[in-house]
């Protein structure tokens, strides 16, 4: 017998939590289309009534199909609701059995700190004893301190008051005999004074006299700080000169064509200003014609060419002019 073609038949989901169950149906619209629009085929040959019996026997088939569709639907329902209540039996039981988990470890833990908190809590109980007694024994050396600190404060008055005599005492006393000494020094200076007045300081031998000074014309050249340490190794110093007439005086002694050091060069702080080794500034001066110049910016001392005077390095090598005081 022939097969009828079978309706398309319409997919239903049914979700029971994990389980995915997928039910089919005749598709109900398509078989009545089947039904209303079911003709037996025609053929060139007379009616025939084995054709029509075939399409009865499958309009039979797809309702029994339909049938036993309908009657399995109440069987999943039954078999979800089973599912539902074995998963919360489930999670019923691990939640129990995490509880159990946890009470235990909870017993576990307090057993364990239980013993030494008892331990540190004693520990602790003991410290506070010992700083009890420790302030305790603090406040009473402070008592102590304080008492001996009053003692010795009036035992120190009594000694300061009793020096303090003492010292003014010896302090006038000293004082007295600071000004006799004073007063016998003072005609012992006197005394000493009248007798130098009397003598007169003979000049080195090698050193030449004029007037109250003695003066040195070295033989070697040197630079300009050189010549007054040299000057200074004799108790004497480069040359001042400081009026008309020790100038004059010295141009006589002077070899013609050689340059000596003098104690003259700029002032430190300003370039402008001369001064001697003393450090008075200058009131007398002999300088040559156009002099001085500050040649290149670095000439700092003064010179004397066997008369007028130039500015010069003092880096530079020449000959130098000692002097000294002479008493008469």
């Amino acid at each position: 017998m022939k097969k009828t073609e079978v309706p398309t038949r319409r997919q239903e989901n049914y979700y029971e939590e994990d389980t995915y169950v997928n039910v089919t149906r005749p598709d109900e619209t398509k078989e009545r289309d089947t039904y209303r629009n079911y003709k037996p085929k025609s053929s060139d040959s007379s009616f025939s009534f084995g054709e029509l019996n075939a399409g009865f026997s499958d309009l039979a088939d797809v309702n029994i199909s339909s049938a036993s569709t309908s009657s399995r639907l109440p069987d999943l329902e039954v078999v979800s609701s089973v599912k539902q209540q074995k998963v919360q039996r489930s999670m019923v039981m691990v939640l129990a059995v995490l509880m159990v988990i946890v009470f235990i470890l909870l017993v576990v833990f307090i057993a364990i700190t239980y013993p030494q908190y008892l331990t540190v809590s004693g520990e602790v109980a003991d410290i506070q004893h010992n700083v009890s007694e420790f302030q305790k024994q603090a406040m009473e050396e402070r008592d102590n301190l304080k008492i001996k600190m009053a003692d010795l404060s009036n035992a120190l008055d009594l000694t300061v008051s009793g020096l303090v005599d003492d010292k003014r005492h010896n302090a006038s006393k000293f004082m007295k005999n600071a000004m006799e000494e004073w007063d016998n020094m003072k005609t012992k200076m006197v005394d000493l004074s009248n007798l130098l007045d009397n003598i007169c300081t003979v000049c080195p031998l090698g050193w030449h006299t004029l007037g109250s000074s003695c003066y040195y014309l070295s033989e070697e050249q040197r630079s300009w700080n050189s010549a007054r340490d040299e000057c200074y190794k004799v108790s004497s110093y480069l040359v001042m000169i400081k009026d008309r007439n020790e100038s004059d005086s010295l141009n006589t002694l002077l070899t013609s064509n050689r340059k000596y050091w003098i104690g003259l060069r700029r002032d430190s702080k300003d370039i402008h200003i001369w001064k001697w080794l003393d450090g008075s500034e200058v009131t007398f001066t002999n300088w040559a014609v156009n002099e001085p110049n500050y040649h290149s910016s670095r000439e700092h001392c003064a010179e004397s060419l066997s008369g007028p005077w130039n500015d010069l390095s003092c880096s530079e090598q020449r000959y130098y002019i000692c002097e000294k005081n002479r008493f008469c």
